[in-house]
């Protein structure tokens, strides 16, 4: 296989995965206070949509039940 049919087939893949990880590092990198002020900022609760419909919607797929970055 070629490198371009490679990047045709899983492109995307690729550049989600490295989205991915530099949240997951930059996360890591910042100190638990500014842990939980994203957290918070990115929940998508009624009160947080109230006030910022869009903003928080991107950055919550990240959050689980089982804590950042883990399954």
């Amino acid at each position: 296989m070629t490198v371009r049919v490679l990047l045709r087939r899983y492109g995307f893949a690729v550049a989600y995965l490295g989205c991915f990880l530099a949240v997951e590092l930059t996360y890591t990198l910042l100190d638990p206070a500014a842990q939980a002020r994203l957290i918070a900022w990115a929940s998508t609760n009624v009160a947080n949509l109230e006030h910022e419909p869009v903003g928080p919607l991107l950055p919550s797929w990240r959050q689980g039940t089982s804590g950042p970055g883990r399954c």
